[in-house]
């Protein structure tokens, strides 16, 4: 990303004794030259306050002062005076318009003041007296970003690439942009190229994994996380997206692996805390993860997601009025949480008050109408009450999301073990097969991530 200019063109702007001369000979006052590279020196030397008193003198004996504003600006930056700063910049390029470096510099200062329209058309100004600045172009694109002018954005990423092809942080920054617009082929291509220029660059190997991850690509995602992690071991959010990512691919001793990274690093990280528990209740460790997500609530008790799992390893612990217990407690933090919702339904079909259970079940097929466990479980309640129709109706929807799902008879028939009069459905069910021999997949939800 640009940055203030080196001190190797600093040199080149502020002029050595022989240029500082040469560039001043015309001047009336003799001791003008003496004066300026006095400034320069003290400049170089790190005493900026003795370089702004000399360069307020030269102020006064010089008539174009330009440059002496934008060395002024230069050494109110160091003097970390970014007002001043700014001050002088403006007023070098007030008087001298074809200034693109103190153009770049007034552009530079108006951006960390927020002021994000004027740096761009300070940018802009710089960029008409030298189209070729690739700095000017990224820092602009960055700037039309952040004021959502997203094609100029892509315009100005796009020149100073062409001009400067190894910028690899403009690469990646590109690469978040096409991102955000969903764009991800492409922005996948740009941190790729971004890597390629610098294979340690962590944020383009970090990227890729988010990309991948919000996409569900999960494979994909753990390949970069684990470079990312390879380049900053300790970086916070790696470690979680590492441990998430491993869960959802059912690679649970490798979350618990990162977990105990995370964890002797951050403590009190309740993201590496919740992987842990999952991965647990993964593992069949049941117990072990109710323990672990105790302890989240010991931090936090706020946290619907925590109940709802809790819920979840109850339940496979056959405590079914302890699950139902934590999912009445998901729902009073969130009374419209849609997974709360459907597993209390389940809780309460277990506990054989299945009008209850139609009840939660309808509420969280509001928020999530496609949903084929959802359908799948209301068509099973509605079987236990004998209402065929609202059943097949129900099934038949889930057969949409989910059709021609092989395992759909069998889970119908382990779920069926669990109604309180299973002799009661044998008509129903020889009905229902004979009219519609496609339903779909019925589980409770898996513990959330």
């Amino acid at each position: 990303m640009l940055k203030l200019l080196p001190l190797a063109i600093l040199t080149i702007v502020l002029g050595p004794v022989e240029a500082g001369v040469a560039h001043f000979e015309k001047t009336p006052y003799s001791d003008f030259s003496r004066k300026y590279n006095q400034a320069v020196s003290f400049y170089q030397s790190g005493e900026y306050k003795k370089a702004i008193a000399l360069y307020n003198q030269i102020l006064l004996l010089r008539l174009n002062p330009s440059d002496i504003h934008y060395n002024l600006g230069l050494a109110w930056l160091e003097e970390k005076n970014l007002e001043q700063a700014r001050k002088n910049f403006e007023l070098a390029v007030s008087f001298n318009l074809e200034d693109y470096e103190a153009s770049m510099q007034l552009a530079h200062s108006l951006k960390r003041e927020n002021q994000k329209e004027d740096a761009a058309d300070a940018y802009t100004k710089a960029l008409e007296v030298n189209p070729e600045l690739h700095e000017a172009h990224y820092d602009l694109a960055l700037v039309m970003v952040d004021l959502k002018q997203f094609e100029k954005a892509h315009e100005h990423f796009s020149k100073a690439l062409s001009i400067s092809p190894d910028l690899y942080e403009a690469w990646n920054d590109w690469g978040i942009l096409y991102d955000q617009e969903g764009r991800r082929e492409e922005a996948r291509q740009c941190y790729l190229k971004a890597l390629n220029l610098r294979s340690d660059f962590f944020f383009a190997a970090y990227n890729l994994g988010l990309s991948y991850k919000n996409s569900k690509e999960f494979a994909d995602a753990l390949k970069y996380y684990k470079l990312a992690h390879e380049l900053q071991p300790e970086h916070l959010e790696t470690l979680v997206s590492l441990g998430t990512i491993c869960n959802h691919l059912a690679e649970f001793q490798t979350t618990l692996e990162y977990s105990s990274i995370l964890l002797a690093r951050y403590p009190d990280s309740i993201q590496g805390l919740y992987n842990l528990a999952n991965a647990r209740f993964g593992l069949g460790q049941n117990l072990d993860a109710l323990n672990v997500y105790e302890m989240i609530l010991e931090k936090r008790n706020d946290i619907p997601e925590i109940y709802n799992n809790m819920g979840i390893v109850a339940l496979e612990m056959q405590k079914t009025d302890l699950a139902a217990a934590y999912y009445e407690r998901a729902l009073t933090l969130r009374p419209d949480y849609t997974s709360a919702l459907g597993n209390l339904g389940w809780a309460r079909y277990l506990q054989g008050r299945t009008s209850e259970a139609i009840q939660f079940t309808s509420q969280a097929v509001i928020n999530r109408q496609n949903d084929p466990v959802l359908h799948y479980n209301l068509g099973l309640f509605y079987l236990e009450e004998g209402n065929l129709k609202e059943a097949i109706q129900n099934y038949s929807k889930a057969s949409k999301a989910s059709p021609r799902d092989p395992s759909a008879l069998k889970d119908l028939l382990s779920a069926m073990e669990f109604a309180r009069n299973r002799s009661q459905f044998e008509e129903i069910l020889q009905k229902f097969f004979a009219e519609s021999t496609e339903v779909s997949e019925g589980k409770q939800p898996n513990t959330e991530q």
